[in-house]
């Protein structure tokens, strides 16, 4: 198994080592459809929230996020729920 190794390291001894990004990128730079299903009311100072999914994940952004990055649907079109990080239904 060394021998493998020490072998390998000589073959691309004078390969130039290029930094190469991660491949994995973000929800939003993969180009998936993301949309909000319902609004959530948050107590009094606190700015409401949007629950959005993409790809079968759900997860919440605030309000100025989501209209900032223009999804779909508009926000005023959106229902009044409750969070489902449980799996729970909205009321």
């Amino acid at each position: 198994m060394f021998a493998h190794i020490g072998v390998m390291r000589a073959l691309n001894r004078h390969v130039e080592r290029v930094f190469s990004p991660p491949r994995k990128s973000t929800i939003w730079e993969s180009g998936m459809t993301v949309h909000g299903t319902h609004r959530i009311k948050n107590p009094e100072g606190i700015e409401d929230g949007v629950w959005v999914t993409a790809a079968g994940m759900g997860f919440r952004l605030s309000e100025t996020r989501y209209l900032a990055e223009g999804y779909a649907p508009p926000i005023t079109t959106l229902p009044w729920g409750t969070s489902t990080t449980e799996g729970g239904k909205r009321p």
